[in-house]
Order: structure tokens, then sequence, then C-alpha cells
């Protein structure tokens, strides 16, 4: 963890491979990707975000 801020968490973490389907019901979950690119596959299909993108999940989506 890098930081917090009323409560929430901010961390940097470097992603390889497949993460295993989660939801936060209770807050959304953002992404910023720094190099390379994040393929996040929602229910409804992927997004795909790039270098200088941020992307949020809203709360309760897995």
């Amino acid at each position: 963890m890098v930081a917090e801020m009323n409560d929430y968490q901010f961390k940097v973490v470097r992603i390889e491979g497949e993460f295993i389907w989660h939801s936060h019901p209770e807050t959304d979950e953002a992404f910023l990707v720094l190099e390379g690119t994040l393929r996040i596959d929602l229910p409804h299909g992927s997004v795909y975000v790039g270098p200088g993108e941020l992307y949020v999940v809203p709360r309760g989506v897995e």
C-alpha cells in the first residue's frame, strides 16, 4: 500500500497472467495503467486499458 485516504487504500501492483474474478460490493475499484495493456473481463464484455489510462469498475460489478 502506498497511501490511504478516507478508509480507501492506494496500491501499486504488477500484474502478469490471470486474476480471479471478484467484486467489491461497497466500493468502486480503479485501475491506472503505467505500462502495457490491462484487459479487464466484465460480465458485459472486455475492457482494454492502455498506458496513461484509468478505468473504474463500479462497486458490485464482478
